[in-house]
């Protein structure tokens, strides 16, 4: 896959992600925004800041992690054609 290539899909399924398949879950019927949020409360009940500590921490290691494996499969892909 050519680096032009690899970064269209990779925008293309951040925004699907992000906007297109919360949209159709809505549509039938599955409120998942409602179904996180109301797990994220269960888990970490009223806000502190140990808890923001705690969700910053997950938070800055899942970003790191995913563009880390995003700059890998760029650097793993043909140069531009």
């Amino acid at each position: 896959m050519s680096k032009n290539r690899y970064i269209f899909y990779t925008i293309l399924g951040l925004l699907t992600g992000l906007f297109i398949i919360p949209t159709i879950l809505n549509w039938l019927g599955l409120p998942i925004s409602t179904i996180i949020a109301d797990l994220l409360d269960l888990t970490f009940g009223e806000p502190n800041w140990i808890n923001v500590t705690c969700i910053s921490l997950l938070g800055i290691i899942f970003l790191l992690f995913s563009i880390r494996g995003f700059y890998k499969g760029y650097k793993r892909s043909k140069p531009f054609e």
